[in-house]
C-alpha cells in the first residue's frame, strides 16, 4: 500500500496546535483533522483525529474520531457515504474499491460531520506517477546506474519521474526504515525512529532531483517517496518544516485542520551510510 505515512499528518498537523502566541495566553479549542491522502487506483479512504494541546503527549490510537458522518461527492455527482465498517480501523472511513476508485482528473468533495462541527474539501486527482530512473552522479557522469547505497562523501542520488500536464507540482519525502544516528559529521538531533521524515523537497514544474548524502544527517535504511501532487497537496507538503511542531501547514479543510487530496505515489530504498567503502 502506498499511503501517506500517518506521521507526517500527526506532526504536522495533530499536535501543532499551541495554547499560547506571543502576546497573550489562547484558550485551546479542540479541532477535526482530515488526514485525506487519497491516492490513483485505490479506494475513497480518509482517517479523522482530534488535535491536542502542544504540551500533552500525543498518541495515534487516543486522538482517533469515531462516529462521524463521512460522504465523498464525485464529479458534483454520485455521493458515496464512507463508513468504519467498511475499514475495519476506528477512526478510518473508506469505500469498497468495488464501488468506486481514485480516477485521475475526477473532482472529489469531502463532507464531514459530526455534532457541532462540519468540514469541507475538494480535489482533483492528478496523474499516476513512476520514478524512472533512480542513479548515483558525479556531475553529469553517471557513476552507479542501479544503486543501493548512499555513502558519505560520495556521489549524489538523482532521482527522475514521470510528469502531467494534470498534476500542479511533485514532491520527494525522505523517510528513515529503521533505527538510526546521524552522521558523524552532523553535530544536531538524536537518534531517528522509524517513519521518521527526514527532508523534504517540493517543485512545481522539475522531473528530476539530485540528493546528497549531508543533506540527510542520518544513516540506515531510507525510502524516497516521490508524489505526483494536487493542489492542496503540494500546498500542505511545501509548507511543512520538520521540526517545527507549532507550524500550521496550509490546509484545505473548512471547518477543521489537516488536507483532502488525491495524489499518487512512487518509492525508491536505499541504504544510507556514514562511511566510504574502499
Amino acid at each position: 500500500m502506498k499511503y501517506f505515512s500517518y506521521i507526517l499528518l500527526a506532526l504536522f498537523s495533530t499536535f501543532l496546535l499551541s495554547a499560547c502566541d506571543d502576546e497573550a495566553d489562547v484558550k485551546y479549542q479542540e479541532e477535526l483533522v482530515v488526514d485525506g491522502f487519497m491516492y490513483i487506483g485505490q479506494r475513497l479512504e480518509i482517517r479523522l483525529s482530534h488535535t491536542v494541546p502542544i504540551d500533552q503527549a500525543y498518541y495515534p490510537d487516543q486522538v482517533r474520531v469515531s462516529g462521524a458522518e463521512v460522504y465523498i461527492t464525485v464529479n458534483q455527482q454520485s455521493t458515496y457515504q464512507l463508513t468504519e465498517e467498511n475499514s475495519g480501523v476506528p477512526g478510518t472511513y473508506a469505500l469498497p474499491e468495488s464501488v468506486h476508485v481514485v480516477t485521475t482528473g475526477e473532482r472529489y468533495d469531502l463532507l464531514v460531520v459530526r455534532q457541532q462541527d462540519t468540514l469541507r474539501a475538494y480535489s482533483y486527482a492528478v496523474a499516476p506517477i513512476e520514478i524512472t530512473q533512480a542513479v548515483l552522479v558525479d556531475g553529469d557522469l553517471i557513476t552507479d546506474p542501479a544503486p543501493d547505497t548512499l555513502e558519505y562523501g560520495g556521489d549524489e542520488l538523482r532521482l527522475r519521474w514521470t510528469t502531467s500536464d494534470v498534476n500542479f507540482g511533485y514532491a520527494i519525502l525522505i523517510q528513515a526504515m529503521d533505527e538510526g544516528k546521524y552522521g558523524k559529521e552532523c553535530d544536531f538531533g538524536d537518534d531517528n525512529g522509524p517513519g521518521t521524515y527526514l527532508s523534504i523537497w517540493t517543485t512545481r514544474y522539475i522531473e528530476t532531483q539530485d540528493v546528497p548524502w549531508i543533506g540527510l544527517c542520518y544513516t540506515g535504511p531510507t525510502m524516497f517517496r516521490v508524489f505526483s501532487c494536487d493542489t492542496a497537496a503540494w500546498n500542505f507538503i511545501a509548507t511543512t518544516i520538520i521540526g517545527e511542531p507549532a507550524l500550521n501547514p496550509i490546509s484545505n479543510v473548512s471547518g477543521g485542520r489537516g488536507v483532502f487530496c488525491a495524489v499518487d505515489c512512487d518509492t525508491f530504498h536505499i541504504t544510507v551510510t556514514d562511511t566510504l567503502e574502499d
